[in-house]
């Protein structure tokens, strides 16, 4: 039989919650599908774990040295003979039908990439405390076309796409490697800058692990190459971009911007290196409200959680 899907998990140093995450797949209701796994190095005992699995479908592979997430699914991807592609993180899992709830949706709309809503859940809890439609106050109550305008406006890079690998091959695409932040909004970016077709599902089905502090420390990194991809994509696509796309991608850039600035200025401040923090500040006066504001907001916070 021709496998259907292959499902691609980057893993490193995910020994804690990789059962959970491989599990999830096997009790998935829809079964015709690979698992491709590339170990990134770890140095604990996820590949201990993973090699416990006798499942024919389960295929792992180890890099010869630490690389990546981006190099890792790349390697997967470059692996994988399924006609379509899931990605998977190797601490989050699925609900048992995500995988054929996903694919009939996306042979029903003859789309090239779907996606459905995250539900953010905490360790050791059963249910999840919200969900990413839920974060960004999007209404998405019935499937919904997502335009490349959308895509960059709703912020949907964070979501884990089901896709078609053929449209990888036609534009040799593939995720930049040397993108440590953002780097599924870049690799579903380019898909629909190429003309992919992509929808949104009103269900959920993916189980996102949020971990206490997990990105906290690397937020104006973060929030730094975030900004940057986005000039790096209006230039090379500068010619190819509709007004609104364009518009789109500066007002991510300039958010972007105001976040980074943001998260360095607060560092400063914990670091008690006020001189640099109040020159930043004179220099970006919205800088000034955003610290006592968001400051306050955790005084309130505190205060009513004590």
């Amino acid at each position: 039989m021709t496998v259907k899907v292959s499902i691609i998990i980057a893993a490193y140093n995910t020994s804690k919650y990789i059962k959970k995450c491989i599990d999830s797949i096997l009790k998935q209701t829809y079964e015709n599908f690979e698992v491709i796994i590339v170990d990134d190095c770890s140095t604990d005992n996820t590949m201990e774990i993973i090699k416990g699995y006798q499942d024919s479908r389960i295929k792992a592979f180890i890099n010869e040295e630490n690389k990546g997430p981006s190099f890792s699914r790349n390697r997967a991807i470059s692996l994988s003979v399924g006609e379509y592609i899931a990605i998977l993180d190797s601490d989050d899992w699925w609900a048992p039908e995500r995988l054929k709830e996903m694919l009939d949706f996306l042979e029903c709309k003859n789309a090239d990439i779907v996606f459905d809503n995250l539900l953010y859940i905490r360790e050791a809890e059963e249910a999840p405390w919200q969900t990413y439609y839920e974060f960004k106050n999007l209404s998405i109550n019935e499937p919904t076309k997502v335009t490349t305008e959308k895509f960059i406006t709703w912020d949907l890079g964070i979501l884990k796409a089901v896709f078609k690998k053929e449209i990888l091959l036609q534009y040799h695409l593939q995720y930049e490697e040397n993108v440590k932040y953002g780097e599924d909004f870049i690799f579903y970016l380019e898909i629909l800058l190429k003309g992919g077709q992509a929808w949104l599902m009103p269900q959920g089905f993916y189980y996102y692990l949020t971990r206490e502090g997990s990105l906290v420390t690397h937020m104006a990194a973060l929030a730094k190459q975030c900004a940057d991809s986005a000039q790096e994509i209006i230039g090379k696509y500068n010619d190819e971009l509709n007004v609104d796309v364009k518009n789109a991608l500066e007002e991510r850039k300039a958010a972007f911007t105001r976040i980074a600035d943001y998260y360095e200025t607060d560092r400063w401040i914990r670091d008690r290196k006020l001189g640099k923090a109040i020159n930043k500040m004179l220099m970006n006066p919205y800088l000034l409200k955003m610290v006592i504001t968001i400051r306050l907001r955790k005084m309130k916070h505190k205060i009513f959680n004590q």
